[in-house]
This record gives structure tokens, sequence and C-alpha cells, in this order.
């Protein structure tokens, strides 16, 4: 599919999704962050993605970081479920925390 390898396309999980609405900065800062705790509001665009993959068959986990910022460990737990054979996902993940 898409010009991937076959070995590769039979690990993938084309019938699961996780979109996430990324903090954008540090937990630690956001639970001081009074500003962000009166202002949270769902994740619109990703609720309306969502909701057109779940019509098309695809089970759609969404994480809000911004409402949750102690999400992390949801997050790295998520991937080591649903994508067992991904070993390096979870530490793709923090790699690209650490960048953002």
């Amino acid at each position: 599919m898409n010009g991937a390898s076959p070995s590769m396309d039979a690990r993938l999980h084309y019938d699961q999704v996780l979109l996430i609405h990324p903090l954008g900065y540090s937990g630690e800062i956001a639970k001081y962050d009074i500003s962000r705790v009166a202002n949270i509001m769902p994740p619109l665009g990703l609720a309306s993605i969502a909701a057109y993959l779940g019509k098309n068959n695809i089970d759609v986990t969404i994480v809000d970081c911004y409402a949750k910022p102690d999400s992390d460990a949801f997050i790295k737990d998520h991937l080591q479920e649903v994508f067992p054979e991904a070993e390096n996902a979870s530490k793709l993940y923090y790699n690209a925390m650490a960048f953002s």
C-alpha cells in the first residue's frame, strides 16, 4: 500500500488512530496557569476529524493534553497497548516532546 514494504504494511493498524491536542509547554507550568484552566475548550477540530473517521469504521482516541497536562503516561501506555510491535513508538513520542 502506497509503496510501503509488505512487512511494514503487516504491522500497521489502518483502523486505529490516536489524535493528540498538544499542551505546548511544560505540564509542570500548566498546573499553575490559571488562564489554561479558565479557557479549556474541547478540541473541536480533532473531534470533527474523529467523527469523520468513526463513520468510516476507524477507532479513534483523542488525548487532550491542554485539558489534562499529565497525559504523557496515558499516551505512552496507549501506544504500547495498541502498537506493541512498534517498540520505539514511545521513544519517538518522548523525543518529539523534548523538542517541543
